[in-house]
């Protein structure tokens, strides 16, 4: 995007030359427009650290529970619980809590020759093709499988992550003291699972 240097900084999140290259935009909004507040699409954005920090600490006026993407936000809508960060306290603290108890670095660690195995089942058939598709080839096909495992798994509980997700207790923010319905954990599996299938930068 080109605009004279004197030109009020404007921040559009949906100009793709701003986004191939946001630095000198984001540079410009630390210098001239640290609160900025854009007319066409109705939001703000902060973009000092200080600024920042502040505000992710801020869980009354600048809540998650609404999303953090602007088409979300707008939607209006009640997320699933579950989401975790797309929650407020207490449950998205409720939720990490949890989430550090199950993944811990051991546990972990455990699942990588299965992990092995699942890539090489799935990746084994594209070998001595000319390209794939990281995404459609293997990153869309694990989130796929979590609900027949999830069913699966109720009926054939083990020593793993999934069966401990599936029997561990905790109180939820009413006090109640209980599992994770099928639907939250669902969502929560989701979740933790996304940044894994995405496709690696570049």
């Amino acid at each position: 995007m080109s605009e004279a240097v004197d030109s009020a900084v404007a921040y559009n999140p949906y100009d793709v030359e701003i986004n191939a290259d946001p630095y000198p935009v984001f540079r410009r909004l630390r210098t001239e427009a640290p609160l900025y507040y854009d007319e066409e699409y109705d939001f703000f954005a902060v973009s000092r650290f200080e600024d920042v920090e502040r505000g992710l600490r801020d869980n009354v006026n600048l809540i998650s529970g609404r999303g953090a993407i602007l088409e979300l936000i707008k939607a209006d809508i009640d997320l699933p619980a579950g989401t975790v960060i797309f929650e407020d306290p207490p449950a998205h603290t409720i939720h990490r809590k949890l989430m550090s108890r199950m993944f811990t670095p051991k546990k972990v660690a455990a699942l990588e020759p299965q992990i092995r195995e699942y890539c090489a089942r799935a990746l084994d058939p594209l070998v001595g093709g000319d390209r794939f598709d990281f995404v459609k080839d293997l990153g869309d096909q694990m989130p796929m499988r979590f609900a027949e495992y999830l069913d699966w798994r109720v009926e054939h509980p083990s020593d793993d992550i999934m069966t401990k997700m599936l029997t561990v207790e905790f109180e939820d923010e009413t006090g109640t003291v209980r599992r994770l319905h099928r639907d939250e954990l669902l969502t929560y599996i989701t979740v933790i699972a996304a940044p894994a299938v995405r496709p690696p930068p570049g």
